[in-house]
């Protein structure tokens, strides 16, 4: 994939994202291989009602999620906690972790690795979309 010269301003709404499996819409904003960014990356999420992502870890980088909008749960080991809007969670590497969205409305969140490298595979599967 060819990296794009970083801008100073991004319109996500003009980003193309994918849909995985579960029904969630991921668009890469920011990362070394679309903007060039360095050390992390931007991503953004839209869970519809009742989905939920793979449980999952990331061995050598950190996930924070940004609750724009909705409702719902993130399992971080062995805690569970109710997320909603302006929240702010910090799933550290090697810590098998899941975002859930158990409300009736979509869910937006941002999530940003630092460091970069786990949003590869989105990258991959917006590029395998066009």
């Amino acid at each position: 994939m060819e990296v794009r010269p970083t801008r100073r301003y991004v319109k996500i709404w003009e980003l193309e994202g994918f849909t995985d499996d579960d029904g969630r819409l991921l668009k890469v904003v920011l990362s070394p291989k679309t903007q060039g960014t360095g050390r992390f990356s931007l991503s953004v999420v839209v869970a519809p009602p009742g989905t939920r992502g793979p449980v999952h870890v990331h061995e050598e980088s950190d996930e924070f999620w940004y609750i724009l909008d909705g409702r719902g749960e993130i399992i971080i080991g062995d805690e569970r906690v109710p997320v909603e809007p302006d929240m702010l969670i910090h799933g550290p590497a090697n810590i098998p972790h899941q975002l859930i969205n158990s409300s009736k409305d979509p869910l937006r969140a941002i999530f940003i690795f630092s460091p970069a490298g786990p949003e590869e595979k989105f990258v991959h599967e917006m590029a395998s979309v066009r």
